[in-house]
Formats: C-alpha cells, sequence, structure tokens
C-alpha cells in the first residue's frame, strides 16, 4: 500500500472584512435613544434629561467614534427640545404671524384659546398683557428682524450691481465692430 505524502495547511488567521456601513446604524441607534431620554419630565427639565442621556450614551457607545456620534445626535436632540428663539405681542399679532392658531374649543385654563402653530410653546404674561412664542427657528426672534432686514438688502445691492456689470460686459464684450463683420464674412467665404 502506497501513502501519499499530503500536508495540510491551516487557514489564514484574518478574518473577512465587513463591508457594513455601520455609522448610520450607530446614528439611528443614537438617535433614537436620545429623543427617548431627552425630554422635559414633570419633575426635571431637559437640562437634567441631557446629563443622563450623556451618562447612559458614555456607557454604550464606548469607542471614541461612536461617542462622538452619540454626542453630535443628542446634540441635535436637545436643540431641538430647548426652544431659544422667540418673539413677543399680542395674539392678534402671533396669529398674523402664522406662530400660533386658534382652536375650535379652548380647554378650560387655556385663557388665549390659541395654541403653538409654527412655535413650540406659547407663554402668557398678564400683567404686561403680552404673549410669547417660543421657538428654534431662528427667524422667528424678535430681534433678528433689522438683521434680516439688512442682509435682504444687502442682497439686492450687490444683484444689482451683477446685473449692472452684465449689461456693461455683455455691451462691450460681445459686441462687433463693422471691421470684425467683415473680418467673419471673409473668413465664411473662404471656408
Amino acid at each position: 500500500m502506497s501513502k501519499l505524502p499530503l500536508t495540510l495547511k491551516s487557514t489564514a488567521p484574518i478574518s473577512k472584512i465587513d463591508a457594513t456601513p455601520w455609522s448610520r446604524e450607530l446614528w439611528k441607534a443614537a438617535y433614537s435613544m436620545a429623543r427617548r431620554m431627552i425630554r422635559d419630565r414633570a419633575t426635571y427639565g431637559t437640562g437634567a434629561s441631557w446629563d443622563w442621556y450623556l451618562r447612559a450614551a458614555r456607557r454604550r457607545f464606548t469607542t471614541p467614534a461612536s461617542w462622538r456620534i452619540a454626542q453630535a445626535a443628542g446634540r441635535v436632540v436637545f436643540d431641538q427640545r430647548t426652544p431659544t428663539n422667540g418673539t413677543s405681542g399680542s395674539v392678534d399679532v402671533l396669529l398674523r404671524q402664522g406662530l400660533v392658531r386658534r382652536t375650535r374649543r379652548p380647554r378650560p385654563g387655556n385663557l388665549l384659546g390659541v395654541v403653538p402653530y409654527r412655535c413650540v410653546t406659547v407663554d402668557r404674561v398678564r400683567a404686561v398683557g403680552l404673549a410669547f412664542a417660543w421657538s428654534a427657528d431662528p427667524l422667528a426672534s424678535s430681534a433678528n428682524k433689522g438683521l434680516r432686514v439688512h442682509r435682504a438688502q444687502r442682497r439686492r445691492e450687490v444683484a444689482r450691481a451683477m446685473a449692472q456689470d452684465r449689461r456693461l460686459m455683455e455691451g462691450s464684450r460681445f459686441g462687433l465692430t463693422v471691421v470684425g463683420v467683415l473680418l467673419l464674412r471673409e473668413a465664411e467665404a473662404t471656408a
């Protein structure tokens, strides 16, 4: 009986490369965790729940890259939950701006008879007779109105200057002289 020399080689000690893009799944997990945790509660505010989220996310997302993604997801949710821009005025002014809308049947205790529509909350200051509409949108801020007007004026000035430059360029750059027309005709005739 003959024996064949057979040598079995071991497999390579490296594993297959995982081509799955885990950053999307990581973002979804961190964002959904932040949405569940960062909210206003009856006894604690949004700031306390932000702290709780950061502690829990640090324990759950342990690598430096995942921790950065978890922080960014929490920051997005925290910014959505905390209104930082507000405007004030009577209820009619806020209705005209579209920040609030009237309700059919106001609940008992809702003395304004309006609910937030394009803002997060509406507060009433009885002593002054004003209502405050709070939103995360910087366009809703009454303090930014002058800035918005100034930016719009600057953009109009730039657009006018660009249109004037365009007219001047078209008149001088692309206009043909009599000599240019004769040269074009001569070139067409020889071709």
